[in-house]
């Protein structure tokens, strides 16, 4: 064994490396394999030179969220490690940090303040994150982690009060002025008087430039509200973390982007450099997508899922959360000229309300290349000959841009008796049938899928009775919207694929 190289163990030791992958990145970690993770970790502890190869492949991924039963020791340890050796700091890529704010022990402080009172850092910063520890308050973990991680590209955790010292770091932006929330902070810990005396040598003798605090490679941040079924974080706690300016992708989960948070922004005119932004079972309208559109001038791909009634709380006015299509389609016309992707999906929402209007023609977005709806939230609903006062539905042809790829009908979720399923599900065939015989208009048009309930039809009834020239049809079956606190459900997908 001692004559095999150091590389050639490296490579054999990364195949157990920590991964955070973007598939169901909503579930908490629920999912997430880190059997991988505990095989490198036994690897580690079993001779001095493993040890030293390994922990940097270990400390390339942390995924501290994944231990529940002792996280907190573990991150304890875990800052240890990176104050001892601050090399292991630098070969971190991507952090997973979940819930953080049950308050610890006193040796939980003993434990954090020489790696507190060791960091060199912008002073309001260190001081209160001091307070936090101080305070035996265990979200102070997280923004210690990423201070000592200033080469991470992928941040991943949980938002349950979490410290305004981490949306701070996450900022990337060391000029920012913190703030807090009134009675934030407990009152009755305070730092000793060495640590105040070591505060005040360290403001007097401190530099003005702190790279590290910069976090000038982080490229993607995923935040979760951390009940997933309570209640949702408003925009505003985090919109420090919309600055940074090297940020390419934002993915958050229970977040209220309504008009009450954006009136509260504090830096409502700082530009937002993001390039991705999914927004996964969250509160939002009109005004959150003007407010996007008109902030993140980079915005390419945007994906927007509505919240159930869970994550509804009493402190929202009922009319404050109001889905109006129409205006949507209205802001979309006007400011979504820069957009390559949009998915809406609408179904949770009405579940217990309703969406007003359609979204209407988006033919004039000559940059949007893949889309993904719910037919009726897009062109309007298929009326009925008795229906006298329902608008007619827009033709697809007449409503998708000249340069679009893909087009995704999402389900409506609605309860249909067998007649009434048939019938819906022949008007969208026909509806998408008509577009395929437009497709001379459509030259990069290569991919249609739509999405019905699971399970086959009744009576030998197929999902797609059109034979058309140059398209190939799949039918599968697909389990799809699993979350947390549901098991997701069982779904149909026609796939029709442009084969010349």
């Amino acid at each position: 064994m001692d004559s095999i190289p150091d590389e050639i163990w490296r490579e054999i030791f990364s195949n157990f490396e920590g991964h955070l992958p973007l598939e169901k990145w909503w579930m908490y970690g629920a999912e997430l394999d880190v059997s991988p993770l505990k095989t490198l970790t036994a690897i580690s502890h079993t001779c001095k030179r493993f040890h030293r190869i390994v922990n940097p492949i270990l400390y390339r991924t942390v995924m501290a969220a994944a231990f529940d039963k002792d996280g907190e020791e573990r991150l304890v340890q875990l800052a240890r490690s990176l104050v001892h050796n601050p090399q292991l700091g630098q070969d971190t890529r991507a952090i997973w940090l979940g819930d953080g704010c049950r308050r610890g022990t006193d040796d939980f402080r003993d434990a954090l303040r020489p790696a507190w009172l060791s960091l060199d850092a912008p002073f309001f910063f260190k001081k209160q994150l001091g307070n936090e520890i101080v305070n035996r308050r265990v979200v102070g973990m997280t923004p210690l982690i990423l201070a000592l991680s200033p080469q991470v590209r992928l941040v991943d955790y949980m938002y349950d009060n979490t410290s305004p010292c981490t949306t701070w770091i996450l900022s990337g932006r060391p000029d920012l002025e913190l703030t807090f929330k009134p009675n934030y902070y407990y009152e009755e810990d305070e730092l000793t008087e060495e640590e105040e005396n070591a505060l005040k040598e360290y403001e007097r003798g401190q530099g003005d430039t702190y790279a590290n605090y910069r976090l000038s490679h982080l490229e993607e941040v995923r935040i979760k509200h951390g009940d997933c079924t309570d209640s949702h974080t408003c925009i505003d706690d985090l919109e420090p973390v919309l600055l940074h300016p090297n940020l390419k992708t934002l993915r958050l989960l229970g977040i209220g982007w309504l008009s009450g948070p954006i009136s509260r922004f504090k830096f409502p005119n700082e530009p937002c450099n993001i390039e991705t932004l999914e927004l996964k079972e969250c509160l939002f309208d009109h005004f959150t997508l003007e407010n996007i559109l008109t902030r993140c001038k980079k915005l390419k791909w945007l994906s927007m899922e509505t919240a159930d009634s869970r994550r509804h709380d009493e402190g929202i006015d009922d009319d404050e959360w109001d889905v109006d299509l129409c205006k949507f389609g209205d802001v979309l016309r006007r400011l979504g000229h820069n957009l390559e992707y949009f998915s809406l999906h609408t179904i949770e929402y009405n579940h217990w309300a309703f969406c007003e209007g359609r979204l209407g023609s988006l033919r004039d977005l000559t940059a949007l290349r893949h889309l993904q709806v719910i037919l009726n939230d897009f062109t309007g609903r298929i009326r009925d000959p008795w229906e006298k006062n329902l608008e007619q539905a827009i033709p697809l042809a007449e409503a998708l841009p000249p340069m679009i790829e893909t087009l995704h009908l999402h389900w409506d979720d609605e309860y249909y008796g067998h007649r009434d399923y048939k019938r819906f599900c022949d008007n969208i065939n026909g509806a998408v049938f008509k577009l395929i015989m437009a497709a001379d208009n459509f030259p990069n048009l290569r991919k249609i899928s739509m999405e019905r309930y699971g399970g086959k039809r009744q009576n030998g009834e197929v999902e797609w009775d059109k034979s058309v020239d140059g398209w190939e049809v799949e039918v599968m079956q697909k389990h799809m919207w699993e979350r947390y606190s549901s098991t997701g459900c069982m779904r149909t997908l026609i796939y029709l694929t442009k084969t010349n």
